[in-house]
């Protein structure tokens, strides 16, 4: 038997949130096959398995939030058919190497004895311990965990059996899941693993002090730099024209290619671009890295490739994390400008709108030309107005060039 544990998918990553196992209870499965799929960051990504096997016990479920390298499941070797005492041995002796680990669970408010005194007792109840699989159980059979007095497992561990054996001595039911309802005409909708994960990630977002700079860049000179391209057999987006210049303004202000997480200011030498994608499951930011050392040409076609691995559900982990400025180009929309919110950890987003014709005024002439709005957002803790004006000057001129 093996263990199939949580593996980090990002630099960053320290959890993960189960959304879907693909593999039942009992199925064989190859080296190599999709397992389950896990939510981190801005999308949803699907595990492989490193070894052939059968999956035997899940112990993890569907919105359990789980520690990187914690067991998620268990499984048995090719040809291997265990014992039912001998699958529960192995998940015990493994809990037991995790259980130091394992973070208490949430449980109703429990209130401490008070002395005649009336001052609490110096050392008040802990808190329960249980694996994920176990505190879903619990919550399967509306037991609340600190009512278990007896815990079975190493360490006052609760386990998957002492949830079962109390729920039948106390004959609780699990509560029934409340139906959709309907109020003032309006249906409620459940949302998917990756809009939790924006919604979670906007709120984040929100809490950091921020401002924006906003400018109107004359788009001429991207349109003509792209129809020289499809004279030369080279199909290249607006997205992908305004990264090359995102590119060269960081070369000049390098101080908003960071990220700041409240204590430490980490400033890189390497872009890794977000780009804001919309999707059928909705917006993803993949992650372009290393878009610094690619001449245009390979970065071109190297956004290409990830835009469409994007929108197909195919990221790979680093893909999927780990950027350090982000772009948002809603050029094909009719948006003219906005008011978008920083990426959090990063320090600076960019959000182009729509390209459209306009009077200009150019050597004291009217005529009409082709404008696009683009607003610069900053993270007011680590950059200022002038730090985010000598950003705005060096891109300015990077789009025009």
């Amino acid at each position: 038997m093996h263990a199939l544990t949580l593996p980090r998918l990002g630099q960053t990553m320290e959890t993960g949130r189960i959304v879907e196992w693909l593999v039942e209870e009992g199925a064989a499965y190859a080296e190599g096959a999709p397992i389950y799929s896990i939510e981190t960051d801005k999308t949803v990504l699907e595990v492989q398995a490193t070894l052939a096997g059968t999956l035997l016990r899940k112990l993890a479920a569907p919105e359990d939030e789980v520690p990187v390298g914690r067991m998620v499941a268990v499984a048995a070797d090719p040809g291997e058919k265990p014992a039912e005492e001998a699958i529960r041995r192995f998940i015990v002796e493994r809990e037991s190497t995790d259980a130091s680990d394992v973070e208490p669970c949430a449980s109703e408010h429990v209130k401490t004895s008070e002395s005649p005194s009336g001052r609490a007792d110096a050392d008040p109840p802990r808190a329960p311990k249980a694996m994920p699989r176990t505190k879903r159980v619990a919550r399967e059979h509306g037991v609340d965990l600190a009512r278990i007095t007896d815990p079975s497992g190493p360490d006052g561990l609760i386990t998957e059996a002492d949830v079962l054996r109390y729920a039948q001595s106390s004959a609780t039911k699990a509560p029934a899941s409340a139906p959709a309802s309907r109020g003032d005409g309006g249906e409620r909708q459940a949302r998917s693993a990756i809009q939790r994960t924006i919604a979670r990630q906007m709120t984040r977002s929100w809490a950091v002090p921020q401002f924006s700079q906003e400018f109107e860049a004359d788009a001429q000179p991207l349109l003509n730099r792209r129809q020289q391209l499809a004279q030369a057999g080279v199909q290249a987006s607006l997205t992908s024209l305004i990264l090359d210049a995102l590119v060269a303004a960081l070369r000049k202000a390098p101080h908003c290619n960071a990220t700041f997480d409240g204590e430490e200011l980490v400033e890189f030498q390497s872009v890794h671009a977000a780009i804001a994608v919309a999707t059928e499951r909705g917006l993803l930011v993949p992650v372009l890295r290393n878009c610094e050392v690619d001449d245009f040409a390979q970065r071109n076609h190297s956004l290409g490739q990830l835009l469409t691995r994007a929108r197909a559900g195919a990221l790979e982990p680093d893909e999927a994390s780990g950027g350090t400025i982000t772009l948002s180009n809603l050029g094909p929309s009719r948006v003219e400008t906005g008011a978008p919110i920083i990426n959090a950890p990063q320090v600076c987003l960019v959000f182009t709108g729509a390209i459209l014709e306009k009077p200009v005024v150019s050597g004291g002439e009217l005529a009409i030309g082709k404008r696009m709005r683009v607003v610069c957002v900053y993270d007011h803790r680590v950059i200022d107005g002038a730090a985010g004006a000598r950003f705005v000057d060096a891109l300015s001129e990077a789009l025009g060039r």
